[in-house]
Formats: C-alpha cells, structure tokens, sequence
C-alpha cells in the first residue's frame, strides 16, 4: 500500500511540476552587465497595435534575486507601467514579496531595456 501512495505522489509531482514549468515561456531579451531581461511570451496580450502586455522577468542571479513584472506598453507613448510585481529567490523561485499596486507610466528609451522589450514582443508576435 505504501509503494502504490508513494507512486501516486510521485506521478502527481510529475504532472504538476510539468504544468508549472510550462505556465512561464521566459524568452531572453538583453542583458546589461550581470543583469538579464526576459519576456514570457505566453502572456504577450495586445489591446490593440500599440499597447500591449506581458510578464517582464529581470534576473540578478548575483544577489539570487528574479524580479516579475506584470507591464503595460504604449508603444505609440514609449511608456511602460508595471501592474504587478513580484520578488522571487531565483533558485528556488519562492516568492518573497508581492505588490499589486500599478505605478503611473513611465517613458522608456529606443536603446533602454524596456525599449528592448518592446522591440521582441512586436517581433516575437510577427512568427
């Protein structure tokens, strides 16, 4: 009876950790010395030509840090806002802190990383 549990929570772990590892389709995007910039191309929603949304990752794996963004792009504007972000512990990926407050658009730059961003995303959904 132990083995056939044991098998069980085995093959659920199996099952799950699959569904979780494909929820985020991280795409890398830059990088500026130690620090990298992902798009997870799943959640890539446009509202319309120039705005669209998508889930921003930037990495410090110096300081173990994975920083999540929910973001709002205005490419019209050049602006970005964050909706939502998150702090994780890049190895194990543990949430650490949570804000659900949106911040007022920010501008970006062609040559900044958001401006990186941008520029996949419109790419990355041409395929």
């Amino acid at each position: 009876m132990a083995k056939i549990y044991a098998l069980t929570v085995a093959l659920c772990l199996f099952v799950f950790s699959g569904v979780c590892a494909a929820a985020e389709n991280w795409h890398f995007v830059d990088a500026s010395g130690f620090t990298g910039y992902y798009v997870d191309v799943g959640t890539i929603t446009f509202e319309d030509e120039q705005r669209v949304n998508a889930k921003v990752a930037v990495i410090k794996a110096s300081v173990n840090r994975m920083y999540v963004y929910t973001m709002h792009f205005d490419r019209e504007a050049a602006t970005y806002q964050t909706l939502y972000s998150e702090i994780r512990a890049y190895d194990t990926k543990e949430v650490l802190t949570v804000n659900r407050t949106a911040e007022p658009p920010h501008p970006y730059g062609l040559a900044s990383p958001m401006g990186a961003i941008v520029s996949y995303i419109y790419e990355y959904s041409k395929k």
